[in-house]
């Protein structure tokens, strides 16, 4: 963040929370965008040899598309905001528009950081940095595959090995990990610093939708929608 850009988030209240408020919304609109795209590659790839006819290379190709979605949205997310860079929609990012706002809800501070292992004390930045620290492992074990599918798949368009797992998803529990944290920090910005009273509603609609229409369309009444069940 430049000098300029510091100085107005300081004296202008408003812009302050102006700022936070846009970067928020940018920041949940990405994480739906992985969330539905996670689905996606999910029931395709537990159902790709049992695609058949017509319409079966469009919902694969669909498949091809949310993986793109998944690496770039997830390096978004949890991008670092190094020093004089530009605003980011980020973790790292948010958090130092944050702190040019009043926390006007003690609570969300408290519930988010308590939820990862961390006493909450009075001061809530410390508190969240610690639980940012914590998830370190977590997110540089997710960050390590979706690089590998970034360079491979998306970058270069290398073939998988002979025996990997269909449409990596290898990477879909660590991705749900990922994306478990970045909704649980979107609520605490929501709630304590924006006047909302909850985080938005990341439903599994879209993954539901495709599950039915592998039922429907495709008469798949084997269809499978995770990985220990089908979808009620």
């Amino acid at each position: 963040m430049n000098e300029t850009n510091q100085i107005e988030l300081v004296t202008n209240p408003q812009s302050a929370w102006d700022a936070l408020y846009d970067a928020h919304v940018l920041f949940v609109k990405e994480l739906y965008a992985v969330r539905c795209s996670l689905d996606i590659m999910r029931v395709v790839g537990l159902n790709t040899n049992k695609l058949k006819g017509p319409g079966s290379e469009f919902v694969r190709f669909s498949s091809l598309l949310s993986q793109r979605t998944i690496v770039t949205g997830i390096e978004n997310l949890f991008e670092r905001n190094d020093e004089g860079a530009a605003r980011l929609c980020s973790i790292r990012g948010i958090l130092p528009l944050a702190e040019h706002v009043p926390l006007k809800n003690a609570d969300a501070a408290k519930q988010f950081v308590r939820k990862y292992g961390v006493d909450a004390t009075a001061n809530w930045r410390a508190d969240v940095e610690k639980v940012l620290v914590g998830q370190r492992p977590v997110v540089a074990v997710c960050m390590k595959l979706t690089g590998t599918v970034r360079n491979q798949r998306v970058a270069h368009l290398a073939q998988p090995s002979t025996d990997a797992m269909p449409h990596f998803l290898s990477t879909i529990d660590a991705c749900e990990r990922m994306i478990d944290f970045a909704y649980d920090f979107y609520v605490f910005i929501a709630t304590g610093f924006l006047n909302s009273a909850g985080g938005a509603d990341l439903t599994d609609r879209v993954g539901r939708s495709l599950y039915a229409l592998l039922k429907k369309r495709f008469e798949m009444e084997d269809a499978l929608y995770d990985f220990e069940h089908t979808a009620p």
